[in-house]
């Protein structure tokens, strides 16, 4: 329709207000347009024109109240603060500045809808279990006196509480330098209309999550009146009362995040025993005025589940398909291979979950709390008698003693036949001691019967994993039971200062890690630190978190930041390369340099080291602990640089201690990490900020790569495309299949690629200008140039200066393309040159190019080869080995490498060329022609 607007805040082109408000009024006798505004101090103004009133699923009139009369309040909860909360506010910021809030931390603001508060209640609850897991800022919103009137008027007043909310941000940017990314929005009913409003106030909010998002007034509204997935990096959906009009549902049907989950298909909620009538449009009012006779533990049910998924994130697992029929006859099961997302708080962690919009999932619940349940597929083969009449059933037992009964068939009941269900369990595999099999004859008979099993299959939705059992049976009359031993279950150990670990999904047993293992307990993997400071440059002095005096009587300085070193597979501390990074560090500036050695725990099988870097991760995390308890000091000065395994021990040590500033991935390990949850790899919520460059990103089968491909990190850098590095031959292509066997070999060469990546971070310490990236789609599109110059906002640098970049952290996964040389100092500086030539006639030949400036002079690079037509202007983007700065002259060559007895003659008349870091553009003239190996120089004109 051409009222709505095309884009947010934009008409269409040839757009003509009262030509469309003409073609509404008279096609459709429902409207009614005032165009009236109104104007609030810091909020900006609100009119009623369309799409906010009078348009098809909007035909209600009103602008929002005052701010004041609404009383917007924002309750602060933090682990300092206990069950108590700070009322702070954004107009009187002192009161920020002495509450507990703290800029280090995620903030998580929860807004209630409508009729509700937020100063009691289930808003106040879920702060307090989010503390419990996790260290955040988390801010009740109560907007109770602006949700309190008709319901007409609170979809109204909706946009007034997110513009403050959208204020509130603001104000944080502005006193802290607090990134929107940090920021996660939940809201409830309309209060997820009213987090999509904030969203669009305040662009790059890493996160919305619209628990149950109102319908009425609101769906098949344009999106920039509703919630939408382009109001956060991320935005994801819980539909638990969508029904479609004339049924009452308060929650919208239509998807509308990045990823819709809908529990149970969406509407009807198990436990709930309220109605959801039809009605009339004039009934509207009336019926949501008494939301607890009508619907309300349906739409209530969506915060329910998101408070339960916290502590039961596995339970939540949800499964994408077409329809809830399709869901439920099975058609979906199980995940596939990239993974299913859990439903709720830890939805963010779904690797796929931005790869497009609109993607339904689906799942079932229980009818009690916690909800929770886990899908499986069972199949039953039985034995005993050829035919008979009852029901079979299978009980779970968990390790506190309670069970739950499930059918898996009733009526005829034949030996032949195999009897396939899909159970949503409400216990957790991982929890679950035994299975009994027990039916039940439907009829009475004096003839006595025995049926059992002669088969049983268990397979997992989560990985399609298949639960073998052992098997005791015995018979009675009617009841036959048979005890299902629990398949292949997660082991678990325990070490002092460092938690458990267990071998359990996504850990081991899945197509990424299919082989169970622990990681070797602390004493054995034998983690070192080793501290190298301005003080002591040559000689390490060894460092302990757990005698703590070590690092009192060290050189280490808490004014000063710190930035650990952890290497890889096969590798040790006190190699070279690690010193000599602590060595150039600091030769730019004054820094505490940590080089973790973990080389027992390294210099074993590969699949066995991948789990050890879990106990290193963990050291480390203890580490920085002990620092922030004992020294005062603050995680966001901590900068961890892991190679290979390395950064995935970095990654661990993020997730256990959150707030880290800044973790550097180099070419992180694939086998065994590709393709893995976020809690199992390194992951950009790992740190504050996550930069990662990958150097050997090829399949490790067959190619041998060590690298991961995909980017995970706030800022992903691609060298040469990320796979081959110039001055490296490839590695050798292996037809060993198991990977042990794969990296044991690596003793044997070098793998060149997988290497260059410390070696390109290195060199970028001492070449502050140097490795600029160029954001770009793929490597083949940087190549051809479509990705040069640098945007006004300017590019970053790959390697130790890639924190400089003001908009590191405004999107997600952004990738970085640069080429670099094929050996030290490795890196190049970009230039896009245009040569126009001059001449009589056409040759054959190469034309090269060298350029002159204040920061000194190229070699010849190479412009274009083939045809050489004057008056032709040719195109080349070169990658030279130093910074020219000023380009003050340039100097032409060209040769067709064969003997012309006509002695052509050919020049170029123009050379002009583009810097890509400022996009500064360069011009020079030539008016002579010269013969092949003779230089041409060109000067500004």
């Amino acid at each position: 329709m051409g009222l709505i607007p095309s884009e947010k805040g934009q008409q269409p082109p040839g757009f003509d207000r009262e030509l469309a408000e003409q073609s509404l009024q008279s096609t459709n006798p429902f409207c009614i347009h005032s165009g009236k505004e109104v104007c609030y101090p810091r909020l900006g103004c609100f009119t009623d024109d369309p799409p906010w009133s009078g348009v098809p699923g909007r035909l209600l009139t009103g602008l929002p109240d005052p701010p004041e009369e609404m009383n917007i309040t924002f309750s602060l909860y933090t682990r300092e603060t206990g069950n108590n909360s700070q009322v702070i506010s954004a107009i009187n910021s002192s009161t920020i500045q002495k509450s507990h809030f703290s800029s280090h931390r995620k903030t998580s603001f929860i807004i209630h809808g409508f009729g509700s508060t937020g100063k009691t209640g289930w808003v106040v609850e879920m702060c307090l279990l989010l503390l419990e897991v996790e260290d955040i800022n988390c801010i009740a919103v109560d907007w109770k006196e602006g949700a309190k009137g008709t319901y007409a008027s609170a979809v109204n007043n909706i946009r007034v509480l997110g513009a403050e909310i959208a204020y509130f941000i603001t104000v944080l940017q502005k006193m802290f330098g607090y990134s929107p990314y940090e920021i996660h929005l939940i809201g409830h009913s309309l209060g997820a209309h009213a987090a999509g409003e904030a969203g669009r106030r305040i662009r790059g909010v890493r996160r919305i999550t619209g628990l149950d998002p109102a319908g009425p007034y609101f769906e098949g509204t344009p999106p920039l009146v509703r919630l939408d997935p382009t109001d956060a990096n991320f935005v994801d959906i819980i539909h638990s009362n969508a029904a479609h009009f004339p049924a009452a549902g308060f929650g919208m049907y239509n998807t509308t995040g990045h990823l819709d989950f809908y529990p149970n298909g969406g509407t009807v909620m198990p436990g709930c025993t309220d109605l959801i009538p039809e009605m009339k449009q004039s009934d509207f009012e009336a019926i949501i005025a008494d939301a607890t006779l009508f619907g309300g533990c349906h739409h209530s049910r969506s915060h329910e589940f998101y408070f339960s998924s916290i502590l039961y994130p596995s339970g939540y697992l949800a499964y994408p398909c077409d329809s809830y029929e399709d869901f439920k006859k099975g058609f979906c099961f199980p995940c596939p291979q990239e993974g299913c997302p859990m439903m709720g708080h830890y939805a963010d962690r779904f690797p796929e979950k931005l790869n497009r919009v609109d993607q339904k999932y689906f799942l079932n619940t229980a009818a009690d709390e916690p909800f929770a349940t886990w899908r499986q597929k069972v199949f039953i083969k039985l034995s005993g008698v050829k035919k008979t009449r009852g029901d079979i059933n299978l009980v779970y037992y968990d390790r506190q003693g309670n069970s739950k009964e499930y059918e898996v068939a009733s009526g005829d009941l034949s030996q032949d036949d195999v009897y396939t269900q899909y159970l949503d369990v409400e216990i957790n595999p991982k929890n679950t001691t035994k299975i009994e099999f027990l039916w039940n004859k439907a009829v009475f008979s004096l003839l006595w019967a025995r049926l059992g099993v002669e088969k049983v299959n268990i397979i997992q939705g989560a990985d399609g994993r298949q639960l073998f059992v052992a098997m005791e049976l015995w018979h009675m009359e009617s009841l036959s039971y048979l005890h299902l031993a629990r398949g292949p279950q997660g082991r678990e150990v325990c070490f002092e200062r460092l938690g458990c670990f267990t071998d359990d999904v996504p850990w081991s047993g899945t197509t990424e890690r299919p082989v169970y293992k622990l990681p070797w307990k602390p004493e054995r993997v034998g983690t070192q630190f080793l501290l190298y400071t301005p003080e002591n440059t040559d000689v390490f002095q060894e460092v302990s978190a757990v005698d703590n005096a070590t690092i009192k009587f060290s050189n280490f300085n808490a004014s000063r930041k710190t930035r650990f070193i952890v290497h890889g597979f096969i590798g040790k501390g006190e190699e070279k390369w690690l010193s000599d990074m602590c060595k150039r560090m600091f030769t730019v500036e004054d820094v505490n340099c940590i080089c973790v050695n973990w080389m027992r725990g390294a210099r074993c099988q590969y699949t066995q080291a991948s789990n050890n870097v879990r106990v290193v991760g963990a050291e480390i995390a203890y580490f920085i602990n002990v620092l922030v308890d004992e020294f005062g000091y603050s995680p966001a000065d901590v900068h961890i640089i892991g190679h290979s395994l390395g950064a995935h021990a970095a990654g661990e040590a993020g997730r256990r201690r959150p707030g880290i500033g800044r973790i550097t991935g180099l070419d992180p390990a694939q086998p065994y990490f590709q393709g893995t949850p976020i809690e199992v790899r390194l992951d950009k919520s790992d740190a504050d900020f996550v930069d990662v460059i990958h150097t050997d990103s090829a399949p490790t089968i067959p190619n041998l790569g060590f690298g991961m491909g995909p980017a995970i990190g706030h800022i992903d850098f691609y060298p040469n495309g990320g796979k081959e590095m110039p001055g490296c031959g490839k590695n050798p292509i292996s037809q060993i299949v198991d990977i042990d066997g794969i990296w044991e070999g690596t003793r044997d060469f070098v793998a060149c690629n997988h290497l260059r990546s410390y070696k390109y971070y290195s060199d970028s310490i001492i070449y502050p200008d140097g490795f600029l990236g160029y954001l770009c789609p793929s490597y083949e599109l940087f190549q051809e140039g479509n990705c040069f110059p640098c945007p006004e906002e300017g590019c970053p640098n790959m390697g130790h200066y890639a924190d400089k970049f003001k908009d590191k952290v405004k999107n997600n996964f952004m990738k970085f393309y640069l080429n670099t040389g094929e050996a030290r100092d490795f890196p190049l500086w970009r230039y896009k040159v245009n040569v126009t030539l001059s001449g009589k006639s056409k040759v054959k030949g190469y034309v090269n190019v060298a350029l002159y400036g204040t920061g000194g002079n190229t070699k010849q690079h190479q412009i274009t080869k083939g045809t050489l037509k004057p008056d032709n202007t040719y195109t080349a983007y070169i990658d030279a080995e130093i910074n020219v700065g000023e380009v003050t002259k340039v100097k032409f060559l060209w040769n067709n490498n064969r003997i012309n007895p006509t002695l052509p003659k050919l020049g170029a008349s123009t050379i002009t060329v583009e810097d890509g870091q400022n996009r500064k553009e360069y011009r020079f003239c030539g008016s002579e022609t010269v013969r092949e190996d003779v230089l041409q120089t060109l000067t500004a004109c």
